[in-house]
């Protein structure tokens, strides 16, 4: 049954978490708890910035032959966290899935001898964006504060695959910032369930001479968790950011998919560096993007209408209540900025 997010009340529109309700918990009883994010860098300079600060926390690429996720640990497992390694019972899951592909004129310019290697690589495996669930002390469910990166190949969907130096080097710019917090209620503390990742991708851009321009591009994800039907853990969702942060998607929940298309991020992408004489890839930039979505809305127009119910903070300031919303399909979806504002091409695949 939908949960009916937005409560009226005598004092008029407001929003609370009672309908989800979420435990009010203290800081000192999750781990991480100091790693709060107040508000979001959104501009080219303050997202570059934030991304550096937090290079210690990027994301753990998990190791070959683990399980691809975890959804009942019997026994504790030693986990690396923001506080060293601990010993604990936590359920792991894929979030979201990236998957790529190459361009026909790209494929063309690959090494003569490793380039049908490559190709088959990148027909076969995706990468598994993850997080883990664990529970306080007295047992309330909460996001840990790092996310994982896992390699798996579409038809081999049990176990973890091995990595390879370019997803190493990719992993290390997909990087935690920590938690959106917020508060039950009666004002009290709830249980993190919001990561913020911001990921650092570099832009191909074609020029007149036929030459490519490579930029820097930084966006948004999000790890979103609401409290599953049996109420003992929580359901995670993915969330992002496209157009220079001037969009919100949220992503299709098929954590495990069957083949590209079934991805929520799909990328065409280029390789721009080689080692091993030339013949293993280890850089890549983008060249276009296809999303999977439940629904989408500019930023803009969030703000709105967030405004039309005399609701206070703009978007950035109401992330998880949004997300809430947009999973509730409470949200208006309507169509991207002009096709200019970004030069690489975003578009959205038709809702399933």
């Amino acid at each position: 049954m939908r949960s009916s997010f937005w409560k009226r009340t005598i004092w008029g529109l407001a929003i609370t978490l009672s309908s989800l309700q979420l435990a009010p918990v203290s800081a000192g009883d999750w781990i991480g708890a100091e790693r709060r994010v107040s508000r979001l860098a959104t501009d080219e300079d303050g997202i570059s910035a934030a991304h550096e600060a937090v290079e210690a926390f990027a994301a753990i690429v998990v190791p070959e032959d683990s399980k691809l996720e975890v959804h009942d640990p019997s026994e504790p497992t030693l986990e690396e966290t923001t506080d060293g390694e601990r010993l604990l019972k936590c359920r792991r899951f894929g979030v979201f899935a990236m998957g790529s592909e190459l361009a026909p004129a790209d494929a063309k310019q690959l090494p003569f001898f490793s380039g049908g290697i490559i190709r088959n690589h990148i027909k076969a495996h995706f990468l598994s964006i993850q997080a883990r669930v664990t529970a306080t002390p007295n047992g309330v469910p909460y996001v840990l504060d790092r996310a994982l990166v896992g390699v798996c190949k579409y038809d081999e969907r049990e176990a973890i695959s091995s990595s390879t130096e370019l997803v190493d080097r990719s992993s290390r710019d997909i990087r935690s910032h920590g938690f959106l917090i917020e508060k039950t209620a009666d004002g009290k503390l709830a249980p993190p369930r919001t990561l913020v990742i911001s990921i650092r991708t570099t832009r191909a851009l074609t020029q007149a001479d036929g030459t490519d321009k490579l930029t820097p591009h930084y966006e948004y994800v999000f790890v979103h968790g609401r409290p599953n039907e049996k109420g003992d853990g929580l359901t995670l969702h993915g969330f992002g950011t496209t157009h220079f942060r001037t969009r919100l998607h949220c992503f299709t929940r098929q954590a495990v998919p069957a083949q590209l298309s079934d991805c929520a991020i799909q990328g065409t992408i280029v390789f721009t560096a080689f080692s091993y004489g030339g013949q293993l890839p280890k850089a890549n930039a983008t060249r276009k993007v296809r999303l999977n979505e439940v629904t989408a809305c500019n930023v803009s127009r969030i703000n709105e209408w967030l405004k039309e119910r005399e609701l206070s903070g703009d978007a950035w300031e109401n992330l998880p209540r949004i997300f809430d919303a947009m999973l509730d399909n409470e949200t208006p979806r309507d169509e991207p900025p002009v096709a200019d504002v970004l030069p690489i091409s975003v578009t959205s695949l038709p809702t399933k």
